[in-house]
């Protein structure tokens, strides 16, 4: 059983995601001729190393399954369940916390 992958929305989302206004920049960022990216459209075909060699900070996952990309940075994208990151981000926000109220001491202190 394989899985098809629509190339065409992998493309049209790697141009959204950079914001390239012609398939011209889109072709310049990947190294490729025009023609060649418009082959690609014709031919619902594309090539994968390209596309991993530059587009290192998406997450592939996503963009495979055509969902909504993010990038590695910003927000991250863990391969972890659901729970875990939420377990991970409750804790990052209770860290959070503790900081702000310490320089609100801090800032309260200083401006007695």
């Amino acid at each position: 059983m394989s899985i098809e992958i629509d190339k065409i929305q992998v493309l049209n989302t790697i141009k959204e995601y950079y914001k390239f206004k012609t398939d011209y920049e889109f072709a310049e960022y990947l190294g490729i001729r025009p023609t060649t990216l418009s082959s690609w459209y014709g031919r619902n075909t594309l090539n994968w190393d390209t596309i991993f060699a530059k587009c290192v900070e998406m997450d592939y996952n996503l963009l495979i399954k055509g969902l909504t990309m993010q990038t590695k940075t910003h927000p991250p994208v863990y391969d972890k369940s659901a729970l875990e990151m939420i377990r991970d981000l409750s804790a990052e926000n209770a860290m959070l916390k503790r900081d702000l109220d310490e320089l609100q001491k801090l800032f309260h202190h200083k401006h007695k």
